[in-house]
């Protein structure tokens, strides 16, 4: 099997990402086994990520919820609704926050674009004058010489 080799973005050196290194899914640089220990705090080395962290909430939720439909007695029965239901909230806030603003900021995003390729389109359909023969043009070339405008 052919070694996949990168480099490291903090030391330069080169290793094999098949058997050793940590991947930054946020930068997308590797990291070697050497400076992974040094620089990648003991919190984000081996995470129980966030997803797993909302499954779990979300598991427990429903138990909580099919405990409370199993009780015959009212009140026990009201507990374990509104706790599962709570916790059940606690997972899903904040993912839907983080779609929420996700979409958000992809609108912000497709809005600059937009704003970008305006400006841009301005730009070359401006009138400038060209250096060699002195014609009002416009676009990136000069009609009548066809010189670069610059």
């Amino acid at each position: 099997m052919a070694d996949r080799t990168v480099h490291c973005a903090l030391c330069g050196r080169a290793f094999d990402a098949d058997r050793e290194g940590y991947f930054d899914e946020a930068g997308g640089s590797w990291t070697c086994p050497q400076c992974m220990w040094k620089d990648v705090p003991a919190q984000t080395r081996w995470q129980f990520g966030a997803w797993g962290k909302t499954i779990v909430k979300l598991a427990v939720g429903l138990i909580f919820l099919v405990t409370a439909f199993s009780m015959e007695e009212t009140p026990s029965m009201l507990v374990g609704l509104v706790m599962g239901l709570a916790i059940i909230a606690w997972g899903l806030i904040p993912l839907l926050r983080s779609l929420l603003a996700f979409r958000s900021s992809q609108a912000q995003r497709q809005e600059a674009e937009r704003q970008r390729r305006a400006a841009a389109r301005q730009r070359q359909n401006a009138v400038r004058t060209c250096p060699n023969c002195g014609a009002s043009t416009k676009g990136p070339v000069c009609e009548y010489c066809g010189s670069p405008l610059g």
